[in-house]
């Protein structure tokens, strides 16, 4: 292919006026030969670009190049398949050869001192030429050039020596700096220009300028404005044991303490938590008491520090309106602003993230060449990622990925294969990429003891466990209460869908779209961007993980979406029809300011949000977690604080379910005593307040008006629903009843409930325990009627249901028991009582193989649960399966070594003619039960089998007052055939079979008749 037909018309551009150039103009191109006027304004610089046909410019320095030369740089240029950069002249004399690392800090000089800049007349349309940012018109071009995102720079070779004397003078760079950066963008927007202009194509680069100025300008806000408000937010339920471990691991280094090594309880050795560390260190150092706030500033910062990369990476993606964009979306993204205040274990992740993608691009801008400060970027964005949690080691195979690609996409896929061909820039790239990841990965290291034990292996064993990681905690997804460790696949896309701004989820929607329908926009950034942020997606649905607490896991993810949105905003922008633009504009600013009033109306609980496709927190409260992390708790804390009067002569006791949040709030109230409570249970505690948010709380008491409890002072809210609450207690019957149930006192405790539910009649938890000392008394209708009215009170509740379990199998209705159980796994499907009392409903219908199916579902939930153990062993005693029996006795004995669990393992052991074992725990029991008829069965059995008829005989006489118990009977019969009665033998058999005519034992005798039993 011709040169002429890639390029048909070329714009020579001179930067000054040009007198007696010569006229002859070689090449096979189409030249247009027009030059800048003295003083150029940066307009009349635009109307000349607008005024030619020419989609490739070239802007050279007047006198300094001839015709030959000129026409040799745009061969070299178009012979080297640049059309897609800015072809530059390296005019200081020192040229860069190959390939390797830039150490430059600001703007390359090589590049804006050039003498001549050739590239599409697109990319000299977004660039500022006029006086007020240089008198040098060269340098001003290549300066704007250079600020314009997404321009890459290459080198051409002239033949031409070109003489120092004809270079441009070289102006201080600080006031081009300024005049770029601020002058200009700030007068041309407080002059009006920048609203008459917005919508016209003249004014794109001083536009561009000026949303990149307040891009900067709204970054630099909130640096100042994130740490400052985060002093509002409250203390999370994560924070106390962060905290805790940041201490372990600061005396790991400064006492050699190994605490930090192994927290088997809170798993926290696994994380790298390097911010959280510092924030300990701080503290440490500064003797700082306040260190939850510290916490706070450095959890800010990093927000901040989010916000920003942010804005840089949508300036890259899109220009200055796209960056601009990126900044407020995620800065009023509710859950990112919100967590950003206080969650120093998500936030510090999502932003190593986010700069490593960010600078995973930059770092292939200057290609061949690399320079170190976005090397170092790169190097500090990976660090803070994996130094924070195991997850960041996906950081290393996306830059190779990236890497890969880039190298295909500039040498072509066919050209790639040739190594040896390339094997100077591979080498290159391999240098760079494996100093990146040395480094950064021991700087991840650093502050974390576990890594440090086999910093090879530790991390991948982090990184498996979390993987795997299959405790699950309680939470609430589409009207459903579910374990976090069985959610459905949807929970993460869901959770993006509901949990994000109609403005960033529309976006998002139309990037793809976009991408899709004009694929020539789908570029290699473009590509990373979408890579990071659906790829997690997709692997947290694969590996079905284990995800809760809302959307705080995925928080990683919130940039990148928000990233391709303001793209496809600024897309939408860039069409040049003015009605679709003002449509546009409006539709984003209607858009954007539902975040923003959620934002100024519910704070400091912003991250409590949903969107309005959800239906907003009316249609999703109860139905998905809200306050999650107990963060509105400081505000019923202030509120009681300025509220509630003291006692004087005695401590104030308030409840909580987070005592550890709640104590540090009321860390400098002497007379203030906090206690903890699970909601469930906290009226069986001595407390004057409850200060108690609405995590676990049943979503069917959240819908209907039953949370806060009736006794509420105070709710902060959300939207009108309220997060968290300050009860008073109006009384304490309830507790002496408690109290007295404690003391076994059953009849004097259904009292006091009954003299509480008769004046506080909303109190679940009491109808619950007044349902089980019924059962226990023996009342079971009463028991049913009790559980009724707590369930009427809340639905699922566990204690509720188990006691209408347990009362119906006495009386035997067992449909009505098992509906119980299936109501019970309805709420939670590993609930090991749901299983137990099921099995429990089958093994009194007799039902045997079903009440093993679901003791085997409960033991693979929980293997030593020893209930379910000593079931199993009485249905394997049952049905003459006494060696799997005494193996199921001995496990559960481990945990319940009761008299009862005991005498049934020494029953098994006779069985199995395992008699010293058996004689041991016959005399244990004994010793402490002398008259237990139970083990005097065993031992009158024991004795018989060891053929001891003396001892037989003498037991026997013991016990020949009970005539009420079958086996006892079969006991009897055993002896009168040994002693050759057999007639005497088959009348006591029929005895037992009369008091119990499916008797095992009784019936296998009397089928063998006269043979040998024994």
């Amino acid at each position: 292919m011709s040169t002429k037909s890639i390029k048909e018309k070329i714009l020579l551009l001179y930067d000054s006026p040009v007198k007696g150039r010569e006229e002859s103009k070689p090449g096979n191109y189409e030249w247009e030969v027009k030059s800048l006027p003295e003083s150029v304004t940066q307009q009349e610089y635009i109307q000349l670009l607008h005024a030619t046909e020419a989609e490739t410019v070239l802007l050279v320095k007047n006198g300094l190049f001839s015709w030959s030369t000129i026409a040799d740089v745009v061969e070299n240029y178009l012979n080297e398949k640049h059309s897609h950069c800015v072809g530059y002249v390296n005019n200081s004399g020192k040229q860069r050869k190959g390939s390797g690392i830039l150490n430059l800090w600001k703007a390359d000089e090589k590049v804006i001192e050039s003498p001549l800049f050739l590239g599409p007349k697109s990319f000299f349309l977004k660039t500022y030429a006029g006086q007020d940012l240089c008198a040098e018109p060269m340098k001003a071009v290549g300066y704007s050039l250079y600020k314009t995102a997404g321009i890459k720079f290459c080198p051409i070779k002239t033949k031409t020596d070109i003489g120092k004397n004809l270079l441009p003078r070289k102006e201080n760079n600080r006031k081009l700096f300024w005049n770029y950066a601020f002058r200009i963008p700030f007068t041309y927007l407080f002059s009006g220009k920048f609203f008459k202009e917005f919508f016209q194509a003249s004014g794109k680069a001083p536009r561009e300028m000026t949303f990149r100025a307040l891009l900067f300008l709204f970054v630099a806000f909130a640096f100042v404005f994130m740490p400052y408000i985060s002093q509002d937010y409250g203390i999370t339920g994560d924070e106390p044991v962060d905290s805790r471990h940041a201490g372990y691991v600061l005396d790991y280094f400064t006492k050699g303490d190994p605490a930090a090594l192994h927290q088997p309880k809170t798993a926290l050795h696994l994380y790298g938590i390097s911010m959280q560390v510092m924030a300990a260190a701080i503290c440490d150092v500064f003797h700082l008491d306040n260190y939850y706030e510290v916490r706070h500033v450095i959890c800010a910062l990093n927000g901040a520090l989010g916000i920003l990369f942010a804005g840089l990476l949508g300036w890259r993606l899109g220009g200055g309106v796209c960056g601009l964009l990126s900044v407020l979306l995620l800065f009023f993204t509710p859950r990112y602003f919100g967590h950003s205040m206080n969650n120093l274990k998500d936030i510090p992740f999502a932003v190593g993230y986010l700069m490593a993608v960010y600078y995973t691009i930059r770092l292939f801008d200057y290609y061949p060449f690399f320079r170190l400060r976005h090397m170092i970027g790169l190097i500090l964005g990976i660090a803070l990622a994996l130094g924070t949690r195991s997850g960041g080691l996906i950081l290393y195979p996306m830059l190779l990925m990236y890497g890969g690609l880039y190298y295909i996409s500039v040498y072509g896929l066919k050209e790639s294969y040739k190594i040896g061909k390339y094997r100077k820039p591979l080498g290159t790239i391999l240098q760079v990429f494996i100093v990146v990841i040395v480094i950064s990965y021991i700087l991840a290291i650093l502050l974390w003891p576990f890594a440090l034990q086999k910093p090879l292996t530790n991390v991948l064993f982090s990184l498996q466990k979390f993987t795997n990681y299959s405790i699950g905690l309680r939470t609430i997804f589409d009207g459903e209460q579910m374990m976090s460790n069985m959610l459905p696949w949807k929970y993460a896309p869901k959770y993006l869908w509901i949990g994000m701004p109609l403005i960033t989820v529309f976006g998002c929607i139309g990037a793809g779209i976009y991408m899709l329908v004009k694929r020539k926009a789908f570029t290699l950034p473009l590509y990373f961007v979408c890579f990071a942020f659906l790829f997690p997606l997709f692997w947290i649905i694969y590996k079905n993980s284990n995800l809760y607490g809302g959307i705080r896991h995925m928080l990683f993810v919130i940039p990148p979406m928000v990233i391709l949105a303001a793209f496809f905003w600024t897309k939408l922008l860039e069409y040049r029809n003015k009605y679709l633009q003002i449509g546009v504009l409006i539709g984003m600013g209607g858009l954007l300011a539902l975040p923003v009033i959620h934002f100024f109306r519910n704070h400091p609980n912003q991250y409590v949000y949903f969107n309005e496709l959800a239906g907003g927190l009316k249609k999703c409260y109860g139905n998905y977690e809200t306050d999650y992390y107990f963060n509105s708790l400081k505000a019923s804390a202030d509120w009681f604080k300025k509220n509630v009067p003291l006692a004087a002569d005695r401590k104030t006791i308030i409840v909580t379910q987070f005592p550890d949040g709640v104590s540090y709030y009321f860390r400098k109230d002497t007379n203030v005593k906090v206690i903890y409570s699970r909601y469930y249970e906290k009226y069986s505690k001595n407390w004057d307040y409850a200060l108690l948010g609405n995590v676990y709380v049943n979503r069917f008491q959240l819908q209907h008006g039953l949370y806060p409890p009736v006794e509420n002072l105070y709710s902060p809210a959300v939207d009108g629903y309220p997060m968290s609450c300050v009860v008073k207690r109006p009384t304490k019957k309830d507790l002496q009843g408690f109290e007295l149930e404690k003391e076994n006192k059953i009849s004097e405790a259904l009292q006091a409930f009954e003299e509480y539910t008769a004046e506080e009649p909303g109190s679940e938890e009491v109808w619950a325990r007044m349902s089980k000392l019924y059962y226990v008394d023996k009342q079971y209708e009463k028991a049913l009627k009790s559980a009724e009215k707590a369930l009427s009170l809340h639905p699922a509740l566990n204690e509720a249901l188990y006691m209408q379990a347990m009362s119906h199998i006495k009386q035997g209705n067992y449909p009505a028991a098992l509906s119980a159980t299936e109501r019970m796994l309805a709420q939670n499907s590993v609930s090991v009582d749901a299983y137990y009392l099921k099995a429990l409903v089958y093994f009194s219908m007799k039902n045997y193989q079903a009440a093993i199916n679901d003791l085997n579902k409960l033991l693979n939930i929980r293997p030593n649960y020893p209930k379910a153990l000593l079931l199993a062993a009485d249905i394997m005693h049952i049905n003459g399966d006494y060696r799997q029996a005494a193996d199921l006795y001995n496990q559960a004995v481990k945990y319940i070594p009761d008299i009862s669990a005991l005498t049934h393992l020494a029953d098994c052991l006779c069985r199995i003619k395992n008699y010293a074992q058996a004689e041991q725990i016959v005399r244990k029991v004994l010793k402490a039960e002398p008259n237990y008829l139970a083990i005097l069965k065993v031992e009158l059995r024991l004795r018989l089998m060891q053929r001891n008829y003396t001892e037989a005989a003498r037991l026997l006489k013991r016990l020949e007052g009970i005539d009420t118990d079958a086996e006892l009977y079969v006991l009897r019969a055993l002896y009168m055939q040994t002693v050759n009665k057999p007639g005497n033998a088959m009348a006591l058999l029929d005895k037992a079979l009369q008091l119990e005519p499916e008797n095992r034992e009784a019936l296998f005798y009397k089928k063998k008749g006269n043979s040998a039993w024994i």
